[in-house]
């Protein structure tokens, strides 16, 4: 415990590099302070799913004491001894969302819990209670004494998600996984613009804000808009093109001592004016019916 707070003390001031030593920051973060210090392998939260080799420094040999430990007492098989490792340090209220971890990652995948008694919550679908508390509606809550180990494999590992909710006190986690081969690739689907983005501390959550799918109503009010934007746009376009016709039209009239008087570039001056005549010929129908309506009003008392 002393070693880790130290760690996390040296990455607050800057000794330790990012991406060693991690806070979770931003709007994703919603007030979750988290400090992550990481070992062995260096795993990617923006993209969530392993990073690139030699990023962060390999175990200390307090870690390699632990794995050793845990190996020679059967907690844990030496044909998957973890090379890789996130140390996550929770004040009060600090969380991680649910989620799976990638599945490059051998299995079990094993987490000592330290300090607080916080549950891991385990589970297919989950409700949220309010901001960094959540409820399985298809699991269930998993006890985490101080200094137990919980070995996740099989389907808990694979398909349910696990997740910390707001912790009531201070808490660490020591998560120690194994990596994949160093030749592993991400799959076509997890490349730049098509990857799932977890941000910081969230290990690929899908706890992200979700469009809310549009009414009837406002699906109409969308297309209409959309028809009457299409329709500006064109007659813009339209009076652009008489705007600068007529231009040319007069600076040719000018040039020419009005020999274009009445032919083809006069055209699209008439037609400017054409609309100038329908548009003050409606404005003149919009004044007289708002003239019949007063006069109505004022015929039958002031009533509508």
């Amino acid at each position: 415990i002393s070693f880790i707070q130290t760690q996390c003390e040296r990455g607050r001031i800057g000794d330790l590099n990012k991406p060693t030593y991690l806070r979770t920051s931003g709007a994703r973060s919603q007030g979750n302070n988290r400090e992550m210090i990481m070992y062995g392998g260096f795993f990617d939260f923006n993209r969530a799913r392993p990073g690139k080799r030699g990023l962060v420094p390999p175990f200390p040999p307090i870690l390699e004491r632990l794995v050793d430990h845990l190996i020679s007492n059967n907690y844990l098989s030496e044909e998957v001894r973890p090379d890789s490792c996130i140390i996550n340090q929770y004040d009060k209220g600090d969380c991680i969302p649910p989620h799976v971890d990638h599945q490059s990652y051998y299995r079990p995948i094993s987490t000592l819990s330290l300090l607080g008694e916080e549950p891991m919550l385990v589970g297919t679908t989950f409700r949220t209670v309010k901001s960094s508390t959540w409820v399985p509606t298809c699991g269930k809550s998993v006890p985490l004494p101080r200094r137990s180990l919980l070995v996740l494999g099989g389907n808990s590992g694979d398909v349910a998600k696990h997740c910390i909710s707001a912790c009531k006190g201070k808490r660490i986690s020591i998560t120690l996984r194994k990596q994949p081969p160093p030749d592993w690739k991400p799959a076509e689907s997890e490349l730049v613009g098509k990857q799932k983005s977890g941000g910081i501390g969230n290990e690929g959550t899908d706890e992200r804000p979700k469009k809310k799918a549009l009414s009837g109503s406002a699906k109409r009010k969308k297309k209409m808009l959309k028809t009457m934007g299409k329709h500006t746009s064109g007659d813009f376009g339209k009076s652009n093109e008489h705007g600068s016709d007529s231009k040319i039209s007069n600076t040719d009239q000018t040039t020419s001592g009005h020999e274009a008087k009445g032919q083809g570039k006069s055209k699209p001056a008439s037609k400017a004016n054409s609309e100038t005549t329908k548009s003050a010929k409606q404005a003149r129908r919009n004044a007289r019916r708002l003239e019949q309506k007063k006069a109505a009003t004022a015929a039958s008392g002031g009533k509508p």
